[in-house]
């Protein structure tokens, strides 16, 4: 118990100073600056002047200007209406034109006992709050002077405050009560969630993921996850969830078109069983991804996203392990009778309609060309020139392609 009360006062001490130290260090004055410590004897906010009187030595007027830094602690942003009369500053200052850089407000000391708690609040109104803490239930009063913090907004009020929240609040005992000095909002930690979809939108830094078919997260992705994805890729992202903030950002993501490629480049080292064994994974991951791209794609409304999907779809069915790589492309497989005989070029816009190369069998159920032609991917043909200006629609490729 004495160890606990020591550490939680030890800890909600240094995240006050952090806080303060936080805010003093937002400007930093000139070397040449002067500078003055003490009590603050007078405050003319029409004038906007502030006086300061060292223990040692005469007062010092300073002028405030739009350009002062001025810190209040629970004040953000602070003005000179913030200051008291009795509070204790510190100032850096020009002495030729008394202009002041920076005033910060010190915490006003006291010698009243004073003892940190943390807790759950089950309650809290303007003159009370009360926590369910490690001592059991704790009832503090709050006054005008009590400061707010629920990060990242300093200058909070006891309405920022909700039932539920976990808070570590410095108190001072004021005869037979404690009086809330600074109560502080605890963060809740960020929440690590797993999440297997498709890429369905990508936005500046944002990625939207579409997963159980219908359900989308929408995360911030840093430039170096960024560079990984691509609009219809089948990916397993993790996902922080920072709770209060509503910020949602990609820890990481993993293309399963990677994921393949690893399983593949695995089976190719295997032989016998293991190497069959290997191959049975491959599909049924293929299968599992391709059968996920089409939920999503059947759901899809916009075009870009139902383009993307497709194109991962097809260049899913190109992972294989099966010896001689992916399916051969159109001019290389058994199944084309017209290998090795050079099409012969007619009218009709440039198409060729005389022993054009034909459509292989284990190209059935594609329904787009473009996704492996338009690029060569694994080592398919690429469209001639000629070819630029037809559509990505299959019928167009099958009025001369013809299948099996």
């Amino acid at each position: 118990m004495r160890i606990w009360k020591i550490s939680a006062i030890l800890l909600l001490t240094m995240a006050l100073v952090l806080a303060i130290a936080g805010a003093a260090a937002a400007q930093t004055p000139p070397a040449g600056a002067s500078k003055i410590a003490g009590q603050v004897s007078a405050v003319d906010t029409a004038a906007n002047k502030v006086t300061v009187t060292p223990t040692q030595g005469a007062a010092v007027i300073l002028v405030v200007t739009a350009d002062t830094e001025i810190d209040v602690w629970g004040k953000e942003p602070a003005t000179i209406a913030d200051i008291k009369v009795g509070s204790r500053a510190e100032a850096s200052y020009d002495a030729a034109t008394m202009k002041a850089y920076e005033i910060e407000v010190k915490p006003t000391a006291s010698t009243a006992p004073r003892q940190g708690f943390f807790g759950t609040v089950t309650a809290i109104s303007s003159t009370s709050i009360t926590l369910d803490a490690k001592q059991g239930p704790v009832t503090l009063t709050i006054d005008a002077n009590t400061q707010f913090w629920n990060p990242p907004k300093k200058d909070a009020t006891a309405s920022d405050v909700k039932v539920g929240d976990r808070v570590g609040v410095l108190a001072e005992r004021a005869g037979s009560t404690m009086l809330a000095k600074r109560v502080m909002v605890i963060p809740p930690k960020p929440t690590f969630e797993q999440v297997t979809g498709v890429v369905t939108k990508i936005s500046g830094n944002d990625v939207t993921i579409t997963y159980d078919t219908t359900k989308t997260v929408v995360a911030q992705a840093p430039p170096g996850i960024l560079a990984k994805v691509q609009l219809g890729d089948a990916v397993t992202a993790v996902i922080i969830r920072t709770p209060g903030t509503e910020k949602v950002m990609l820890k990481d993501i993993q293309s399963s078109d990677k994921v393949l490629d690893r399983l593949i480049g695995q089976a190719a080292s295997k032989s016998g069983k293991e190497k069959s064994d290997a191959e049975e994974a491959i599909t049924r991951n293929r299968d599992r991804i391709s059968e996920r791209l089409q939920e999503v794609l059947g759901k899809a409304s916009d075009d870009e996203a139902k383009k993307g999907i497709q194109r991962a779809i097809e260049k899913t069915k190109l992972k294989t392990a099966v010896p001689g790589g992916p399916p051969e492309p159109p001019g290389k497989s058994g199944n084309n009778t017209n290998q090795g005989t050079p099409p012969a070029k007619s009218g009709n816009g440039g198409r060729e309609t005389e022993n054009p190369p034909r459509i292989p069998a284990n190209h059935a159920g594609r329904t787009t060309c473009t996704a492996c032609h338009a690029t060569g991917v694994a080592g398919a043909p690429k469209f001639p020139s000629n070819h630029a200006s037809f559509t990505d629609a299959l019928a167009t490729c099958q009025a001369c392609h013809k299948g099996p």
